[in-house]
């Protein structure tokens, strides 16, 4: 069971607590055999089980900006709040030297000046703008995060879509299975 996925393992010690013995990967063709057949006292039944990537898009645009984000928050300074209100196009691969650089001096300026109230700072980049606005915290606010908002992420949920896709790749896996299958989808997120 070590080829198995995390996703699929615990499928696997789910059907176990729940008092079945599991066959693993039984009969067939290399391409068509079932994950698991379950036998249960009183039935037996294969489970099929798989993960699809839901909402690609979103992750790709957290990959690409968290290292952004994370760049921000360890140069903030931690008496300020920062906005961000819109970040340059930086892919995980792309270097963020300048980016870094800037965010240090832009930060240790709004550090040293007297900001009493929303400052907002723009800077334009081959990949984009980056916009900030940074913002005094309360006295009792002044440690923790200094991150205060994040740009918006919006896409269509794809769930539904990528469900049926799913069912629709598992069905000849199920139809080959001479028990009734259980088609185990993961869908966080």
């Amino acid at each position: 069971m070590e080829r198995f996925s995390f996703k699929k393992r615990r499928v696997a010690r789910t059907l176990q607590v729940l008092g079945a013995s599991i066959e693993i990967e039984p009969g067939g063709a290399e391409d068509i055999r079932i994950d698991f057949v379950a036998s249960f006292p009183d039935s037996t039944v294969s489970v099929e089980a798989v993960a699809p990537a839901f909402n690609v898009e979103i992750g790709e645009q957290v990959k690409q900006r968290n290292p952004l984000l994370d760049i921000i928050e360890s140069s903030a300074p931690p008496h300020l709040w920062v906005l961000v209100e819109a970040l340059p196009e930086l892919g995980p691969s792309d270097s963020k030297k300048r980016f870094k650089n800037m965010i240090k001096k832009l930060l240790a300026d709004a550090a040293k000046a007297d900001i009493s109230s929303p400052t907002e700072f723009v800077e334009e980049l081959p990949q984009g703008t980056l916009r900030l606005k940074v913002i005094p915290k309360s006295p009792d606010a002044s440690t923790g995060r200094s991150i205060g908002s994040e740009p918006a992420i919006s896409t269509f949920d794809d769930t539904e879509q990528r469900v049926r896709r799913a069912v629709g790749r598992k069905r000849r896996q199920g139809r080959e299975s001479a028990t009734p299958t259980l088609l185990a989808v993961h869908a966080t997120g």
